[in-house]
């Protein structure tokens, strides 16, 4: 399994999916500064910290 990172193509924004632990709570989101602003958010309304976890084109794309 190749586990480098590969340089990303300029004009595509990464997809992460954005999930708690803690509560319910799961949102898709494009890019990591929106990743931040979600994050921020839930962790100042709940006190809970997310995980996100990037989502490979192969599999956004279908």
């Amino acid at each position: 399994m190749d586990t480098r990172e590969h340089p990303a193509d300029p004009g595509q924004t990464k997809q992460f999916l954005v999930k708690c632990n803690a509560c319910s709570f799961e949102q898709t989101t494009a890019g990591r500064e929106e990743v931040t602003q979600v994050g921020n958010d839930h962790r100042r309304e709940t006190g809970h910290e997310l995980v996100a976890l990037e989502v490979p084109p192969s599999i956004g794309s279908s």
